[in-house]
C-alpha cells in the first residue's frame, strides 16, 4: 500500500468537524429533553385516604417493613457480661399467657366446669381439660400471674444490670425514666378500650348493657373506672370493680406493682446481691401472708431476674479476667463454671468436680427440666373444689382456714418456679423466640384489651349461630365440634384486630410517652 492511500486532515478541518458534532449533540439532547414527559399529578385525596386505610387494615405481618429488626432473638442478645442474657423470650411468654387468657374468658361460655379439677364430686368433672398441664391452656388465674412474675422481671431487669455495674448514675436516670412513663404506658391503651366499652353502652349496641343505665350512670361509671386505673394506692385482690371492661383489673395492679418494685430497687441498690436478694425474698413472703399475691409476684420477678444475672454472667466475667490477666490468675479467680486441673491440686478437689463437664451439663439440665414439670403442675392448682380433688387435696389442706385463698398460693409458686426455670432452658427459650410466638408477645397487651368486645359481638355470636342451628346446646361430642370449629373461625378475626389496635394504640403510646419524657426531661 502506497504512502499516498494515507491522507492526514488539517487540523483546522478536524476542530470545525469537532465543534459540529457538538453542536449536534446539543441540537439531540435539546430534542430529547423536550420529549420527556411532565410529572404526573398529585393523587387524590380520596386515593390517599384509600391507602391509608388498606395500610390500617392490612395485617402487621403482610406489609414490607425495611425497618424491622433482623429477628426477634437478637435485639436482647450480646456477646459480653451481663447482655449475654438474652429477654426476647420473655415476650414470647407474655404473648402465650395472653392467648391463653383470651381462651380462658372465651371457653367459659358454655363450659364452666372448666374452673373445678379432674374427678372432682359432680358433673362435668371428668373432662380432658381438667386434667394437670392441660388445664393450663384454659387456665387464666395461672396465666395472669405469669403477667406479673414476667413484669417484675423485664422492669428490673436493665436497672439491676446497672446496679451491677455499680453505675449509680444511669441507675437513676433509668429508674426516673420508667415511673415516669409506666402510667402513660399503662393508661393510654387501657383507657382506649375502655372508651369503646363505654361507647358500645351508650349507643345500645352492647349485648351486656346494664339495665336502668342512663348517660349520666355510665358517665360516671367511667370517670370511677378511669380513677381506678391510674390510683396505685388503690388494693386490687379479686377481678371484680370494673364496670365496663372487668378484664382491666389487672391494669392498677400493674400500676401498682411497678411503683413498689422500682423504689425496692431503689432502696436496696447498693446494698450487696445476697442482701438484696434476701430482702427481697423476706418482702414477697410478707406480701403473701398479707394476700397481696400480685404483689409478691412483681418482687418476685425481681429474685429471677437477679438470679440470671448473677449466675449467667460469671462465665462472661472470668472470660474477660482471665484473657486479661491470662499471667496472673489463681484457683480462687474461677467460677463455679470453670474447670479445675486435676493434677496440680490433688486431693484438693471436691468431689463434685471431678465429674466431668459433659454429666454435669446434662445433670443441670434434668435438674432444669425437672423444676419446669413440677412447677407447672403446681401452676395447674384448679380455681375450684382442689380440697376434694385428687392430686390436689393434700395442696389444699395446708389452707384449711382460709381455702379461697389457696389458689392464689400456688399459682403464685407455680408461676415463678416455671419462669425461673425457663430463663436458664435455652431450648424453651428458642421456642419462645420464633417468629409466630415473638409476633404474639407484640401484640399480647392489646389482644389482652380487645378480646373482651371481641368475645362479647363476635366470638360468643359465632358459638351460638353453630349451636343453635348445626348441633344444639347439649353435651357431646358434635357440640364441641361446632365450638371448635366457630373459634378456628374467630381467632384470625380477634388476632386481627389486636394488630390494628397494636398499630394505632398500643404502640403509639410508646413513642408519645418517650416524646413527652423528651420534652419534660429536656
Amino acid at each position: 500500500m502506497s504512502q499516498s492511500e494515507y491522507t492526514a486532515l488539517p487540523r483546522q478541518e478536524i476542530e470545525i468537524d469537532s465543534a459540529t458534532n457538538a453542536i449536534g449533540s446539543d441540537s439531540s439532547r435539546s430534542s430529547l429533553e423536550s420529549l420527556v414527559l411532565p410529572p404526573p399529578p398529585p393523587p387524590s385525596p380520596w386515593r390517599v385516604a384509600a391507602n391509608k386505610v388498606q395500610k390500617i387494615l392490612v395485617p402487621s405481618f403482610l406489609q414490607r417493613d425495611d425497618s424491622a429488626e433482623d429477628g426477634p432473638g437478637q435485639s436482647g442478645t450480646r456477646q459480653t457480661g451481663s447482655s449475654r442474657i438474652s429477654t426476647d423470650w420473655l415476650d414470647g411468654l407474655r404473648g402465650v399467657a395472653s392467648f391463653f387468657v383470651f381462651l380462658f374468658h372465651h371457653t367459659m361460655y358454655g363450659h364452666p366446669g372448666l374452673l373445678w379439677g379432674y374427678g372432682a364430686p359432680g358433673e362435668n368433672k371428668h373432662l380432658v381439660m381438667q386434667l394437670p398441664f392441660i388445664r393450663l391452656i384454659v387456665h387464666g388465674r395461672a396465666m395472669v400471674a405469669i403477667f406479673f412474675v414476667i413484669s417484675g422481671y423485664a422492669l428490673s431487669f436493665s436497672p439491676l444490670k446497672f446496679i451491677h455495674k455499680k453505675d449509680h448514675g444511669t441507675l437513676l436516670k433509668r429508674l426516673s425514666s420508667s415511673v415516669f412513663r409506666r402510667g402513660m404506658r399503662l393508661a393510654i391503651p387501657s383507657f382506649t378500650s375502655l372508651f369503646l366499652h363505654y361507647l358500645a353502652h351508650i349507643t345500645n349496641i352492647s349485648p351486656k348493657r346494664h339495665k336502668g343505665s342512663t348517660l349520666r350512670s355510665d358517665t360516671k361509671h367511667l370517670l370511677h373506672d378511669i380513677d381506678r386505673i391510674v390510683n396505685p394506692f388503690t388494693l386490687v385482690t379479686t377481678n371484680g370493680g370494673f364496670h365496663f371492661n372487668g378484664h382491666l383489673w389487672t391494669i392498677p395492679i400493674e400500676f401498682r406493682g411497678s411503683m413498689i418494685l422500682f423504689v425496692t430497687i431503689l432502696g436496696l441498690s447498693r446494698c450487696r446481691a445476697w442482701v438484696r436478694m434476701v430482702t427481697v425474698a423476706c418482702l414477697c413472703t410478707y406480701f403473701m401472708a398479707k394476700e397481696q399475691w400480685n404483689m409478691a409476684l412483681f418482687l418476685a420477678g425481681m429474685v429471677v431476674a437477679e438470679s440470671n444475672l448473677l449466675l449467667l454472667s460469671e462465665p462472661a466475667a472470668s472470660d474477660s479476667s482471665s484473657s486479661s490477666n491470662s499471667n496472673n490468675s489463681s484457683d480462687t479467680e474461677r467460677t463455679w463454671t470453670e474447670d479445675f486441673d486435676l493434677e496440680k491440686a490433688p486431693g484438693k478437689i471436691p468431689w463434685y468436680r471431678k465429674i466431668s463437664s459433659k454429666a454435669q451439663k446434662a445433670g443441670r439440665k434434668a435438674g432444669l427440666i425437672f423444676i419446669l414439670i413440677l412447677g407447672l403442675y403446681v401452676l395447674s392448682f384448679p380455681n375450684k373444689g382442689a380440697e376434694s380433688t385428687p392430686g390436689w387435696m393434700w395442696m389444699a389442706s395446708l389452707f384449711k382456714d382460709n381455702p379461697g385463698y389457696a389458689v392464689n398460693v400456688w399459682v403464685s409458686i407455680g408461676s415463678t418456679t416455671v419462669v425461673w426455670a425457663i430463663s436458664f432452658i435455652k431450648g424453651c427459650q428458642g421456642v419462645l423466640e420464633t417468629r409466630l410466638i415473638n409476633y404474639m408477645g407484640k401484640i399480647s397487651f392489646s389482644l389482652y384489651l380487645v378480646h373482651g368486645l371481641g368475645n362479647q359481638f363476635i366470638g360468643k355470636p359465632l358459638i351460638d349461630f353453630m349451636w343453635n342451628n348445626f348441633t344444639g346446646r347439649e353435651p357431646g361430642f358434635w357440640k364441641e365440634c361446632s365450638w371448635l370449629f366457630a373459634i378456628a373461625l374467630y381467632i384470625p378475626i380477634l388476632i386481627w384486630l389486636a394488630d390494628i389496635f397494636w398499630r394505632l394504640v398500643d404502640a403509639p403510646s410508646v413513642t408519645f410517652a418517650k416524646m413527652v419524657e423528651g420534652k419534660c426531661f429536656g
